[in-house]
C-alpha cells in the first residue's frame, strides 16, 4: 500500500514539474512557443510593391496567408482588400480550431489560445471565398470537418490538402466544396500528371510557386485546373505568375493584397472550377 501511494505521488510530482518547466520555457522562449499556444500566428506585413507593374491584375485573386488563424489578422487582411481568407484547420480534443500547429500534449489545454473554427469562420465569411488548409487527415478530423462544411453551405469554400483519401471523403461527404490538391514538390506534380483518378476528384491545385514555369503552368491550364500559387511576397514573381495564368496568389504582403484586390473582376475566382465540373472548358 505504501509503495503504491509513493508511486502515485512520484508520478503526480513528475507531471507537475514537467508542466511547470514547460510553461517556464514558454515564457522564456515566447516566439518559439507561440506556434504551440496560438497555432503559429500570421505574419502579415506591408512592403511597397514599387512601380514595375502590369496593366491588368483583374484575373488574379489575393489570398491572405494564414490570416484566418487570428481574428485581428483577418480584419487587417480585409482592410487591404483580401479576396480570400486562408484558415489553417486542425482538431484538438474533438473541437476544430483555426491553427497551424497542434498544441503540445499534457499542457496544451492550459496554454492553447487558437480560435475555434466557428469563430474564425464568422470573421472570414465576408470574403468572396474562404480557403481551409487542412493540417490533419485522421478519420475523426475529416468527419468533423465534413459536418462543419455541410452546416455552412452558404459560403464559397475551398479545402486544400495533399492527402488523396481526405479529398475523396470530402468529394463524397460535402460535394459542394471545391477541392484543391496541395503540391509541394516536383515529384508530387509528376505523380498528378499520370493519375487520372485523382484528376477526376480535384478542382485545382495549390502549389509552391517555385514549381510553376511555362511548362507546368501550361499543363495545369490545359486540364482546366484552378491554380493557387504560394507563398509569394515580391512583385516581380507576382508579375511572372500572372503572365503564366494563375488564378490566385497567396501572400503575406498586404501591399500585394491591396494591388490584386483593387481591380474590378470580370469573373469569380471559382468560375473555372465550376465550369470544369460542368464539363465546360
Amino acid at each position: 500500500m505504501l509503495i503504491a501511494r509513493l508511486t502515485v505521488w512520484v508520478v503526480a510530482i513528475s507531471v507537475i514539474v514537467t508542466s511547470v518547466v514547460t510553461l517556464g520555457l514558454f515564457v522564456a522562449f515566447e516566439d518559439k512557443a507561440e506556434r504551440y499556444t496560438a497555432g503559429r500566428q500570421p505574419t502579415l506585413y506591408y512592403a511597397a510593391v514599387g512601380d514595375v507593374l502590369l496593366d491588368d491584375y483583374s484575373h488574379v485573386f489575393g489570398v491572405a496567408h494564414n490570416s484566418g488563424d487570428s481574428l485581428s489578422a483577418t480584419m487587417r487582411a480585409f482592410q487591404y482588400g483580401a479576396d480570400v481568407i486562408e484558415i489553417d484547420v486542425l482538431e484538438y480534443n474533438g473541437v476544430l480550431y483555426a491553427a497551424h500547429n497542434a498544441p503540445l500534449p499534457r499542457v496544451g489545454g492550459q496554454v492553447f489560445r487558437g480560435p475555434r473554427l466557428d469563430d474564425a469562420w464568422a470573421m472570414a465569411s465576408r470574403a468572396e471565398v474562404v480557403k481551409l488548409d487542412l493540417k490533419q487527415t485522421t478519420p475523426s478530423f475529416t468527419a468533423r470537418l465534413i459536418q462543419f462544411l455541410n452546416a455552412h453551405q452558404e459560403q464559397k469554400t475551398i479545402v486544400t490538402t495533399g492527402d488523396e483519401a481526405t479529398l475523396r471523403a470530402i468529394a463524397e461527404g460535402a460535394p459542394h466544396v471545391f477541392r484543391l490538391l496541395s503540391i509541394a514538390s516536383a515529384e508530387r506534380f509528376a505523380a498528378l500528371q499520370s493519375d487520372e483518378a485523382l484528376l477526376a476528384v480535384i478542382d485545382g491545385v495549390t502549389i509552391q510557386h517555385t514549381l510553376l514555369n511555362a511548362e507546368t503552368a501550361a499543363w495545369l491550364n490545359d486540364q482546366s485546373l484552378t491554380i493557387l500559387a504560394w507563398t509569394v511576397n515580391d512583385i516581380e514573381r507576382v508579375n511572372e505568375l500572372v503572365t503564366l495564368g494563375v488564378d490566385a496568389i497567396t501572400t503575406d504582403n498586404l501591399a500585394i493584397l491591396e494591388l490584386l484586390g483593387g481591380f474590378r473582376r470580370d469573373e469569380a475566382l471559382l468560375e473555372r472550377a465550376a465550369n470544369r465540373r460542368a464539363g465546360v472548358h
